[in-house]
Parts: C-alpha cells; sequence; structure tokens
C-alpha cells in the first residue's frame, strides 16, 4: 500500500504482535526504515498522543485476531474515525461492516489494502458522514449514563422479584 500510494501515512500504535510464532517488530522496524516519511511505528503511546492520532486519522485499521473488548474502536469511533476491523476479534458486535464501519471477512492482504484504497480514496463525504453518524449512534450503548441506567434498571428488577 505504502509503494502504490505515497502519498499516505501510516501509524502503528501498540506493542508488536506475533505472526507464525515470530515476532512483527523486525518487520514493522523494517517498514519505518523504508518508508521513514510515511511509516511510524509506536510500541507504546500515551493518552494525549493516542488522542491526537485518532482525531487525525482518516481511518483505524484493527487487524487484530482476538479483542476482547473493542477500546480502540470505541475511541477511534468517539473521535469520528471510522474503524476497518477483522471479523474474528470482537469487533463484529460493534461494527456492521458499510453502516459504522468496516469489517474485513478474511486475513487476504490484497483485500485489505482494496478495501483501504477504497474507504480513503472513493466514498464520497456524503457517504463518509452518513457512517461517522451511524458510528455515533452505535456509540450510545456504550455511554456511561445509559450503562449505568440499564444497570440500575436490571437490579431494581431483581430486588422487585423478591
Amino acid at each position: 500500500f505504502l509503494s502504490s500510494y505515497a502519498d499516505s501515512e501510516f501509524v502503528v500504535a501498540g506493542k508488536a504482535g506475533v505472526v507464525r510464532g515470530k515476532s512483527c517488530k523486525q518487520e514493522l522496524e523494517s517498514l519505518v526504515e523504508r518508508f521513514p516519511n510515511t511509516f511510524t511505528y509506536h510500541p507504546h503511546l500515551d493518552r494525549s498522543m493516542l488522542e491526537i492520532e485518532y482525531a487525525t486519522a482518516d481511518l483505524v485499521i484493527i487487524p487484530s485476531l482476538i479483542d476482547n473488548f473493542p477500546n480502540t474502536a470505541l475511541e477511534a469511533m468517539s473521535n469520528g474515525t471510522m474503524v476497518m476491523a477483522s471479523d474474528t476479534a470482537s469487533l463484529g458486535t460493534l461494527l456492521k461492516d458499510g453502516q459504522n464501519g468496516f469489517v474485513m471477512q478474511d486475513r487476504h492482504v490484497g483485500h485489505w489494502i482494496e478495501k483501504i484504497r477504497h474507504i480513503l480514496f472513493e466514498l464520497d463525504e456524503e457517504r463518509k458522514n452518513d457512517i461517522r453518524k451511524a458510528m455515533a449512534d452505535s456509540l450510545e450503548a456504550y455511554d456511561t449514563e445509559n450503562a449505568i441506567g440499564k444497570l440500575l434498571s436490571e437490579y431494581e428488577k431483581l430486588l422487585s422479584g423478591r
């Protein structure tokens, strides 16, 4: 992708994963060397820097095979940044493909590149705004006030049943 779309920038944040028993750290460092102006790797970003990255990104890509809770997606979405994720993580419960985000059904790199290209360069602003609106709507379920209200309501039901 970086070779084909030199005007794109990628920021990878988080510890390097392991693929087939081998750490991805060396590959990430190699990409930093090959694309010093467009590829950045941060094993850790403090909260303030992470918020800046979310706020300035056009797309957050989460290729994780495992994700217990979609914090990364929720944080990106709350900053108005679209999210693309693997369907192998728990993100399929939050993201609805093409509605409030994008869910990839396979691990084929070419398909991911094509989808990234489509999202970044082919979707018009009206469609992107529709997706952002749907993202905001889907975040309501994770709002603290809503969650506490629902929890209290469940407790009241349990207590009134005694």
